[in-house]
Order: structure tokens, then C-alpha cells, then sequence
């Protein structure tokens, strides 16, 4: 009660004893655009405050698996990256 997603993650990692082989990161946790649509791969800081670089460390460097519904047109990647876009 009272704490972000980061601190709820690392807790259940530590303390639920089983053999995880990665976490999954579902389309909850990234910056949106205009409908809801995935915008970047940057974490707002009431979700992961110390980013989801320092997430990764605090769960001893386990993959991290990450899941977005479909791309904003204003997607900050397609100045780097071509799209198909309809």
C-alpha cells in the first residue's frame, strides 16, 4: 500500500521464492500518445521513478520481456526507424 509499481516488483521478485526466468512488462508502463497508442519506451516517474534501467539491476539483471499494443504516429523512433504506416 503506498508504493509504486517499481518498489511492487522488486518486493514480489525478493520475496516470492520461485525460479524466475524473466519478468514481463505488459502496455501499462510506457509513455502514450494521442489514443493510447505506444509513444516510447521511457517509464513516467509515478511508474518505475529510477527508471527501468535501474528496475533491470534491482532484479539481479533478469530479462525483461516488453509487450505494446500498436505505434503512435508520432512515435519518437521514426526519426530513426522506418514505419508502415496506414
Amino acid at each position: 500500500k503506498g508504493i509504486n509499481y517499481e518498489e511492487t516488483i522488486v518486493n514480489v521478485y525478493h520475496q516470492i521464492l520461485l525460479p524466475f526466468h524473466y519478468i514481463e512488462l505488459n502496455s501499462w508502463w510506457y509513455y502514450k500518445g494521442i489514443q493510447d497508442d505506444f509513444s516510447e519506451w521511457t517509464a513516467p516517474p509515478d511508474i518505475f521513478p529510477n527508471a527501468l534501467q535501474v528496475v533491470h539491476r534491482r532484479l539481479e539483471n533478469i530479462p525483461i520481456a516488453v509487450h505494446n499494443h500498436y505505434w503512435s504516429y508520432n512515435t519518437v523512433y521514426k526519426q530513426n526507424y522506418s514505419f508502415a504506416v496506414d
